[in-house]
């Protein structure tokens, strides 16, 4: 059971889950400064994106290295499974500050 743990926490913890982290902060701020500037802020709306974006990111993230643990072929789905919460997170971001007015390129 200990040596599932360390890998566990091999797996999960380090760069991959403080990127993780650091950009549902980003997808927070960037939301509440979007509804803010657009004049739709609900409180009842925070609670919502915790419980429809955040916790499933994470949850789907543990999961799969919870599954590469006990099944070491799923390894390779951990990299894939966390560039893919990258990219909706990043999206995410964009989607906010275009929606604030911020010109992106049309490539983004």
């Amino acid at each position: 059971m200990e040596a599932y743990l360390k890998e566990f926490v091999a797996l999960a913890d380090g760069v991959k889950l403080s990127v993780v982290v650091v950009l549902i902060l980003a997808n927070f701020i960037t939301g509440i400064a979007a509804s803010l500037y657009t004049g739709t802020f609900r409180l009842k709306a925070i609670a919502d994106f915790l419980y429809s974006r955040v916790l499933p990111f994470i949850l789907s993230y543990f999961a799969v290295v919870l599954v590469a643990v006990v099944e070491p072929n799923w390894k390779v789905a951990v990299p894939i499974v966390w560039a893919v919460i990258i990219l909706a997170l990043a999206g995410s971001i964009l989607a906010n500050l275009k929606e604030m007015g911020v010109h992106l390129p049309e490539s983004l």
